[in-house]
């Protein structure tokens, strides 16, 4: 059976503030996307929430998955400070363009962590639809 996605969407003065979304992937709940506003950034939105798929999370199991980049520092700083652990996924990639790509070079375990920055960002045409989805209830 496809199990649909969750979502919650956070309002403030009757005007869409944010939402996040929660989706069952091979029987784990996944905090799939967490987006407010920049109007309305830093003022505790995003935290409500992610408290609020906590709770609902809850209901049916003890953990709540996330996935972030290891480009999206600020990202990672706020889930580590909403008290996620970093656990054990690794990403890897292949340069396979002649310029030079700009990153970051770190040493986990032994082995260099290229961090890319990405230079442009393709979306199919799935990502397209749902993000023009998005401007329109947001």
């Amino acid at each position: 059976m496809l199990e649909k996605d969750k979502f919650f969407v956070a309002f403030v003065n009757e005007s869409s503030a944010g939402f996040v979304r929660i989706s069952k992937r091979d029987g784990a709940y996944w905090i799939e996307e967490v987006f407010v506003k920049p109007e309305f950034r830093g003022k505790d939105i995003g935290r409500a929430l992610v408290e609020e798929a906590e709770r609902y999370i809850r209901k049916y199991d003890s953990v709540a998955y996330i996935m972030v980049l290891p480009q999206d520092l600020n990202a990672i700083k706020f889930w580590l400070r909403m008290r996620y652990n970093i656990l054990n996924t690794i990403e890897l990639a292949k340069d396979l363009s002649q310029e030079k790509v700009p990153m970051r070079t770190l040493e986990v375990f032994g082995f260099p962590l290229l961090i890319y920055k990405w230079n442009k960002e393709n979306f199919g045409f799935l990502e397209e639809e749902f993000l023009k989805l998005l401007e329109k209830i947001l």
